[in-house]
């Protein structure tokens, strides 16, 4: 954004400026991850939608049985593809990137104007998930089916797709993707440059977390510990 090559970003969830602006009465039912992620307000390049979809998918999560959170994480992710498209409808851009399962419409409207379309593809495709993670009645059900025919429609509409793994990029190709349509963006660093053995402290202190909270609570009580005993 700073070098002038990112026009805009568009957020599902709430920025601390809309935040602000909810009388607290309302702001106190809301999901308390709806809070917690709340965007910083970065001005008009970082915008936010009316994050209705982003409220579904938090509610999906409190559903009694799967068949609800997926009805309610299908319908969070086309509310907010919706509003997505209308906003490249309005803006059209040189390129759309969109994060699979939330860009299908916004993906038709940049192919009626002639917009590139890249999809960030965050995991590996949904037939290695369906054979590494066994569950019929998820990739069976009506819900399942809509959302894996979501998925193939996105797929089939981008121009390129971005993969975070070897592994990930293997399993679209696998599924009959052009090798020229995927990117491989690899999760993490590399070992060579920033683990050299050579160049490793011995003899500190090793730290052990054993703990049945969330990952996300249990990354953040463990980063404040270490930034107060490194201080």
């Amino acid at each position: 954004m700073e070098a002038g090559l990112l026009a805009e970003y568009c957020s599902g969830q709430f920025n601390e400026k809309q935040l602000d602006d909810i009388p607290k009465f309302i702001r106190r039912l809301l999901p308390s991850a709806i809070v917690r992620n709340a965007v910083p307000f970065l001005g008009k390049q970082v915008s936010s939608t009316r994050p209705i979809g982003a409220i579904l998918n938090h509610l999906a999560l409190r559903m009694p049985t799967q068949g609800a959170q997926f009805w309610g994480e299908l319908a969070g992710f086309t509310w907010y593809d919706w509003q997505l498209s209308r906003l490249v409808d309005r803006k059209k851009p040189r390129v759309v990137i969109g994060y699979e399962m939330a860009c299908l419409q916004s993906f038709r409207t940049a192919k009626r104007l002639g917009i590139e379309c890249v999809l960030d593809a965050a995991a590996c495709h949904h037939a290695l998930q369906d054979r590494r993670v066994p569950n019929r009645r998820a990739s069976t059900s009506r819900v399942g089916r809509l959302i894996r025919e979501r998925k193939d429609a996105e797929l089939a509409l981008a121009d390129l797709l971005i993969c975070p793994s070897l592994l990930s990029a293997q399993s679209y190709l696998d599924a009959g993707v052009a090798p020229e349509r995927i990117v491989i963006n690899s999760l993490g660093v590399s070992q060579t440059k920033f683990a050299d053995a050579a160049c490793r402290q011995r003899g500190g202190k090793s730290v052990l977390c054993l703990s049945r909270m969330p990952v996300w609570l249990r990354a953040r009580i463990l980063s404040k510990t270490l930034y107060v005993r490194c201080r």
